[in-house]
């Protein structure tokens, strides 16, 4: 409660909530676990990618993956996780995370927007054009890497996977693309299936597409009032 003193007497202004912060136990679901944020192999993920301010507690994990669900979702997880409901459970949320053979994690290309905006490590911006470049050809030489920021920000990356993301002006806002990609030595990698390689080339044309028929509408009211 929040309270205003005089020199009389005591007045109650208005009951305020003190905040409370939640805390979110371990929770086995069927045959999916809540993760750990301080097991090694979790905190080691979050320090690879430099995750700040994830929501961590929405990550549910089985053997070779790690799912992210929504906060609604979560909370009906803890509601049946001590009921038979929860041995029925077969599939949930979308792979965010997928265990490599060296034990390693890498994004996937299916979660790599909603991963975007808590990765503040091996993540390189490029331009539209940049990415377009590898939508096309899949597989770019680094040396050959037109954008020159880009280029430098992805020499001075180890090996490994990373997200290269473009951005689209979208009316007054921005649209990210982001691009799951994989670094050797002399090489950068789309690091995706077909289906999600699809995916991304009708997303870059559609918002391309959207971008350009705002600029002509602008144009177009610019020089109706010049008129």
């Amino acid at each position: 409660e929040m309270c205003i003193r005089d020199s009389t007497r005591t007045i109650e202004e208005a009951k305020v909530p003190r905040p409370t912060v939640r805390e979110h136990k371990p929770l086995a679901v069927g045959q999916f676990a809540r993760v750990d944020p301080t097991i090694p192999e979790i905190a080691l993920l979050q320090t690879h990618f430099g995750l700040k301010d994830f929501p961590m507690h929405l990550l549910y994990a089985t053997k070779t993956k790690v799912l992210l669900i929504t906060e609604v979702v979560n909370e009906f997880l803890e509601i049946i996780a001590e009921s038979s409901i929860s041995e029925k459970l077969v599939n949930m949320g979308v792979a965010v995370f997928k265990k490599c053979k060296d034990g390693t994690y890498r994004i996937t290309q299916e979660a790599a927007r909603y991963v975007l905006p808590y990765v503040t490590k091996r993540v390189v911006k490029c331009s539209v054009e940049e990415l377009k470049n590898f939508a096309n050809k899949l597989s770019v030489k680094i040396e050959d890497i037109g954008d020159e920021i880009a280029k430098k920000d992805i020499e001075a990356l180890s090996d490994g996977t990373f997200l290269l993301f473009a951005e689209i002006k979208n009316n007054s806002s921005e649209v990210r693309i982001p691009a799951v990609v994989s670094k050797t030595a002399s090489t950068v990698t789309l690091s995706m299936s077909k289906k999600n390689l699809a995916c991304l080339r009708i997303n870059l044309m559609t918002c391309l597409a959207r971008s350009f028929h705002n600029l002509i509408i602008v144009k177009a009211v610019s020089y109706t009032h010049l008129r």
